[in-house]
């Protein structure tokens, strides 16, 4: 497993990668949705109607409900530092421009740390905005890969799988340039000869194992 280490600047973090502004957005409208329902259960509180108890009960679970989703929503964002500290790094490449932004392709190893063999798949991510990068076919984007599970399943691979830019945690052209040159001429290359199958593939799917 390769690793390359940067510098995040979390200035240009917060506004460039997607995922903490959805966060942060999410946040924001999670909080502020608590409060009207608050407000709201309190004035039929004081109605004190049958009903109105009722209703009232309701509005307070749903704000508690938006609360506790606003609390939770900056642990995406902490995941996202973790995943640039850790400093895997992944070859991924723009294989599809959209009117509004464009899918990386990332050839990422899925297996899990007790695994003795490699899972190499092919994963995607849409993103919006690649700072210092061309939003063209064929652009070569350095990234570091995201998995999880979504419940307890296969011990030997993940089952989640995304990347994240190295552009979207750090505005250096210097390092960006680095990262590339890190990563061999033959993973290029390897991944680059699968964009085609990937289009035979897509939409069936957004991760194809490939060995």
């Amino acid at each position: 497993m390769r690793r390359f280490e940067f510098a995040v600047d979390r200035a240009h973090l917060r506004t460039a990668n997607e995922i903490v502004v959805h966060a942060r957005r999410f946040r924001i409208s999670a909080l502020v949705s608590s409060v009207i329902f608050a407000l709201g259960a309190a004035v039929l509180l004081v109605v004190e109607h049958p009903w109105s108890y009722i209703l009232g009960g309701v509005l307070i679970l749903i704000s508690v409900t938006a609360l506790w989703v606003g609390l939770r929503a900056p642990r995406r964002a902490k995941r996202v530092n973790e995943l640039y500290r850790a400093g895997v790094l992944v070859p991924a490449i723009v294989a599809e421009v959209r009117p509004r932004g464009a899918i990386l392709l990332a050839l990422v190893d899925i297996s899990k740390p007790n695994s003795t063999q490699a899972q190499m798949a092919l994963v995607t991510r849409r993103v919006q905005t690649l700072p210092g990068h061309a939003i063209a076919v064929g652009e070569r984007v350095p990234a570091v890969p995201d998995l999880s599970d979504r419940h307890h399943g296969d011990d030997h691979t993940w089952q989640v799988a995304s990347v994240l830019p190295l552009a979207w945690g750090t505005p250096d052209p210097e390092v960006i340039a680095a990262a590339t040159s890190a990563i061999t001429d033959s993973e290029w290359e390897s991944l680059e000869a699968r964009v085609s199958a990937w289009r035979q593939l897509h939409p069936a799917g957004t991760r194809h194992i490939i060995s």
